[in-house]
């Protein structure tokens, strides 16, 4: 599915040449597709996703715990969230122009499907995950923290730690706040929810990620949008 010169020129931008192409190409290859072309014998890369979570994480995780030896449990999880959201993702997804090499279905296509940000911020996490089948786990480290390099995108506590939710709160501290799900999608193993904020009873913004947590954020950095008490 992948030609020669196709797979040379995403491995460039990764900086990683893959034993196995088959790894690669199961990577790039959206669910659209498969619902598509179901005579094919394809699948999707949901499951390299799974796996590919849990890489990303472990490999932030070592790496934030071996900076920052005195910061407690709470603040390391905070930033880690920050590292491994779906905002974060879709950027190195992005810069590496990962849209451009998936395998999708037409009607994904013309929706935008290419430049969606949790469509980047999947392919990425799959793409780690079979950079780990295709080596070992300490290269897979590596290729992750390339993937941040390449992306400009520090460790750096300061710079990553978003909390919108405790903004919002702190900034309406007379309003009720609640976050309810609008709607989950997906398989099982690798849900999307879809969130929205309400203040005092009215939606004031919605969001959605690959859980609850993910998702309340992205509602709350909506809402400080809308409110105009962030621009980003």
């Amino acid at each position: 599915m992948l030609n020669f010169e196709i797979k040379k020129s995403l491995e460039k931008n990764i900086h990683y040449t893959f034993k196995d192409d088959s790894l690669l190409e199961s990577a790039l290859i959206h669910s659209s597709y498969v619902n598509e072309n179901k005579r094919e014998k394809v699948y999707s890369n949901e499951r390299l996703e799974f796996l590919g979570d849990s890489v990303l994480s472990l490999s932030v995780s070592q790496k934030i715990y071996t900076m920052y030896p005195n910061e407690p449990e709470g603040n390391l999880t905070k930033l880690r969230s920050g590292l491994v959201c779906e905002d974060t993702l879709s950027v190195i997804g992005e810069t590496l122009h990962l849209g451009d090499f998936l395998v999708m279905g037409k009607g994904e296509e013309l929706t935008g499907g290419r430049t969606k940000p949790s469509v980047l911020a999947d392919s990425v996490e799959a793409l780690c995950a079979a950079v780990f089948l295709d080596s070992d786990y300490l290269t897979a480290q590596t290729f992750v923290f390339e993937l941040y390099r390449l992306s400009n995108i520090s460790f750096t506590y300061q710079e990553n730690i978003k909390d919108y939710k405790s903004i919002l709160q702190k900034s309406k501290q007379n309003l009720e706040i609640e976050y309810i799900v609008d709607k989950v999608t997906g398989p099982d193993h690798s849900p999307h929810f879809f969130m929205s904020v309400i203040l005092n009873g009215e939606v004031c913004g919605k969001g959605e990620g690959k859980n609850k947590k993910s998702a309340e954020q992205m509602a709350a950095k909506n809402a400080l949008k809308n409110f105009s008490i962030i621009n980003d």
